[in-house]
């Protein structure tokens, strides 16, 4: 009996993470419009003025800070991407590892490949690598967190 619910469990907490999975690209793929684009420099642009804007009026800081921020968004968005897929696949370890690069990678260049859709957007193969980076990233606190 316990090893049915053990099933019935596992196969449901893979349906979930799937699920959760599904909403994550779809809201990276939001992030290659130019909605999304718009909304996040407008984000940039008031944080930035509310904090370190008081501190350097040098146009240099604006464009290091703006390019640091917006590859730790891509990171994050990555990370949590890989962290997500590693509880979906259930392949041993390595095979694993690489299934959730290679799908960061898809999901990476898809969200780049997007971009040429949307006026004001500049897709970049140097993005596609942060995104599997971001991905191996995830999946490296996936295996640190592991009970395996």
């Amino acid at each position: 009996m316990l090893a049915s619910a053990e099933v019935r469990e596992t196969s449901t907490r893979r349906r979930f993470y799937a699920s959760a999975s599904a909403a994550w690209t779809g809201l990276i793929l939001f992030s290659s419009t130019t909605l999304a684009s718009e909304l996040c420099e407008g984000a940039f642009a008031r944080l930035y003025g509310a904090t370190l804007g008081k501190h350097s009026a040098s146009q240099n800081a604006f464009e290091l800070t703006h390019f640091l921020a917006e590859k730790g968004l891509h990171l994050t968005l990555f990370c949590v991407f890989g962290i997500l897929m590693w509880q979906v696949f259930t392949l041993p370890r390595w095979p694993r590892i690489g299934a959730v690069l290679v799908a960061g990678l898809i999901v990476g260049s898809s969200s780049e490949l997007l971009q040429t859709l949307f006026p004001g957007r500049d897709p970049a193969i140097r993005d596609v690598l942060v995104n599997g980076f971001g991905a191996l990233l995830g999946t490296a606190i996936s295996i640190s967190k592991s009970r395996d």
